[in-house]
């Protein structure tokens, strides 16, 4: 059970490779979970430990199916076997036809002297947070942790982005692309 009445507290420790915290939130989008909160860590080891708060998208109760359906995506997205971008488009067509938009907010800081922290605000929708993973994952960024917070239908993102080496990413072009396409993103 999760903090609120309602919620599921999720944890999943696995391997980590580039892609795969955009994979997971996909899944749990595509299973019909609508994250809430997540906290994401990725060690020196190699394995990344992400525990999402999520809850019903609809007002049906989670069950078995659902948690069911949940595992059969995350083992087919983590094993590259499922299209996520083209399902959840027509997953968001569906459930975010009348959802109201707000302006999103794209800050980079390289105050931290290890990562770039990228922080985003906007109107919730069905796999925003898969999207803005997969857009770092495909600028050759790499998310070493991850904090995110739905209220109101509104999320603040905040992620430490580092160089797949580990290292502080330190190209300026390449920053501002990413954050140029965040931007576009709706």
């Amino acid at each position: 059970m999760g903090p609120i009445q309602g919620t599921h507290a999720v944890t999943v420790a696995a391997f980590d490779r580039p892609g795969r915290f955009a994979d997971l939130a996909g899944a749990f989008a595509l299973s019909g979970l609508d994250i809430l909160s997540i906290e994401a860590v990725s060690g020196p080891s190699h394995i990344a430990l992400d525990t999402f708060v999520v809850k019903s998208m609809t007002r049906a109760d989670i069950g078995t199916s659902t948690w069911a359906s949940l595992q059969r995506h995350i083992d087919a997205s983590l094993r590259g076997r499922l299209s996520l971008g083209v399902r959840l488009a027509e997953r968001a067509r569906h459930y975010d036809a009348c959802a109201p938009t707000a302006p999103t907010s794209v800050k980079m800081e390289s105050e931290d002297p290890f990562a770039v922290v990228l922080t985003i605000t906007a109107s919730d929708r069905v796999g925003l947070l898969h999207d803005i993973a997969r857009a770092v994952t495909d600028s050759g960024l790499d998310i070493a942790a991850a904090t995110a917070i739905v209220r109101d239908g509104r999320v603040k993102d905040v992620f430490r982005l580092v160089d797949p080496t580990g290292a502080k990413p330190d190209d300026p072009g390449l920053l501002g692309q990413l954050a140029m396409r965040l931007r576009e993103m709706r």
